[in-house]
């Protein structure tokens, strides 16, 4: 892990992010808020792999600067389920302001993350009505996509599981290119709670189906139309019915777009 510290007086330098870089980073927070904070944080680049936040323990709240970190949790026998992915500007720890960290974060990805001091946040919430209802909406949001992910360990298939996570890692090498899922069949086994043989024979059937092509840590994404039809966060929920959220709808809109390009 590599650290830096950021202060107000000394503009950070290089890949570090100033005050002011941060304030267009978090444009929901009040800027005069963000800038207080500041003075204390400090920022972290994490490699793949490294351990963020480790549940059962308090750590300092941050916001994702580059890069991508996932949230799992592990069942007693070891296996892991992936919960969320969090990316650019995503606010992760808040749940430390008030007790334990209920997941664990892992980067997934180089990545860099700028820590804010706890006890700092903390006082700044007490002081500061608008800036304590910011973080209750932070969590609220945390707990419903807590709740889709639940939904999607419940009721869906390992296929769609394995579709809408790929779905959600997926992304352009380049303009003009198809997305590729930087991802092995263990890390994707893990990501939706299943065995690697199943998630093996998954990834076949989509292969023999000309939606995917497989290599070594990598899944390159060949029909993204065809892939999007089997994922169940395209499907319209009947009346009452809970909607599956992974990836977001808004993503689903990018990866459509992403698809007509190519």
């Amino acid at each position: 892990m590599q650290h830096r510290y950021l202060t107000i007086e000394s503009p950070a330098t290089g890949p570090e992010k100033s005050p002011r870089e941060l304030v267009h980073l978090l444009p929901d927070f009040p800027a005069a808020t963000v800038r207080e904070f500041s003075a204390t944080a400090r920022q972290i680049i994490y490699e793949p792999g490294e351990v963020v936040f480790r549940a059962g323990a308090r750590g300092d709240p941050g916001v994702v600067v580059a890069g991508l970190m996932r949230q799992s949790v592990r069942w007693h026998n070891g296996r892991l389920a992936t919960l969320r992915y969090v990316r650019k500007g995503d606010l992760v720890g808040i749940a430390s302001l008030f007790g334990p960290m209920p997941v664990t974060v892992t980067a997934v990805e180089r990545t860099t993350f700028v820590h804010f001091e706890l006890e700092t946040m903390r006082l700044l919430a007490s002081r500061q009505p608008q800036f304590a209802l910011y973080l209750a909406r932070v969590l609220s949001s945390s707990a419903s996509e807590m709740v889709d992910s639940a939904t999607s360990f419940a009721f869906m298939t390992v296929e769609e599981r394995v579709v809408d996570h790929l779905l959600s890692l997926a992304s352009p090498e380049a303009e003009g290119y198809r997305p590729v899922a930087r991802v092995t069949q263990q890390q994707i086994a893990d990501g939706v709670g299943s065995a690697r043989e199943v998630v093996a024979r998954v990834l076949r059937a989509l292969r023999i189906g000309g939606m995917i092509e497989l290599s070594r840590g990598a899944v390159t994404v060949c029909d993204m139309e065809k892939l999007l039809h089997r994922s169940a966060a395209s499907a319209t929920p009947r009346h009452g019915e809970a909607r599956a959220s992974r990836p977001a709808m808004g993503e689903l809109a990018y990866l459509r777009q992403v698809a007509a390009a190519t």
